[in-house]
């Protein structure tokens, strides 16, 4: 007879996959969720469902590694699962990033970190703070938050988009993003000689056409 607990974490698992299949839920919250189900059997074994293959996950002591489901060894009630308790997986580890900002905001932060810095530079060369650029920078990180905080609705709004972009090869929409900083900025440079506005139409344009073009339906 199947352990109890595991049958119903495989229930619920099943229930996960099916609303990401649907897309009823998004890829981050489909492996936020699976990340937390964790159990013990009655014989006081850790298990979980890896997100990828929905195969079974035993603890050994030291790692998950892949089982076949336990059987019930007598009739003892249910084990309740402790709070803290749980070993630690790769795969929550992986949730747990793909559900923060951090991988989204490490680059843009980077990136505007240090256009900020060179354009300070020139307070040294008498330039003042009229020579730094504080809104392309602010662009560069803010966008990118504004978008993950309202992620939800704005895949909601996208989603009809989803048909045109999707099969647009991955090589192509990535070089599409790559180039069209490039693009905006030369033709900008040309109407703009001066003064920074061309560049902050640049990476709000192409801050926005990258979260487009690389988002998964």
């Amino acid at each position: 007879m199947p352990d109890s607990n595991v049958n119903q974490m495989m229930i619920r698992f099943r229930g996960l996959q099916t609303s990401y299949q649907m897309r009823q839920i998004s890829l981050e919250q489909y492996m936020a969720e699976v990340a937390r189900l964790r159990v013990q059997d009655r014989a006081g074994v850790w298990w979980t469902v890896d997100p990828r293959t929905g195969g079974l996950l035993r603890f050994d002591g030291r790692q998950w590694v892949a089982a076949m489901q336990p059987s019930v060894a007598s009739a003892a009630p249910p084990v309740v699962q402790p709070a803290r308790a749980a070993p630690a997986s790769s795969g929550g580890l992986r949730a747990l990033l793909a559900a923060s900002p951090i991988l989204v905001l490490l680059p843009a932060v980077a990136c505007g970190g240090l256009w900020f810095l060179y354009t300070f530079l020139g307070t040294f060369k008498g330039e003042g703070l009229r020579g730094v650029d504080f809104i392309t920078p602010a662009i560069i990180v803010g966008v990118p938050l504004i978008l993950w905080i309202f992620r939800k609705p704005i895949d909601a709004l996208l989603k009809p988009l989803d048909a045109i972009i999707q099969p647009i090869p991955t090589a192509l929409r990535y070089g599409i993003v790559l180039g069209l900083p490039v693009v905006l900025g030369c033709g900008c440079s040309l109407i703009q000689s001066s003064g920074y506005s061309s560049l902050n139409f640049t990476a709000l344009v192409s801050t926005l056409a990258a979260a487009v073009l690389t988002r998964r339906g």
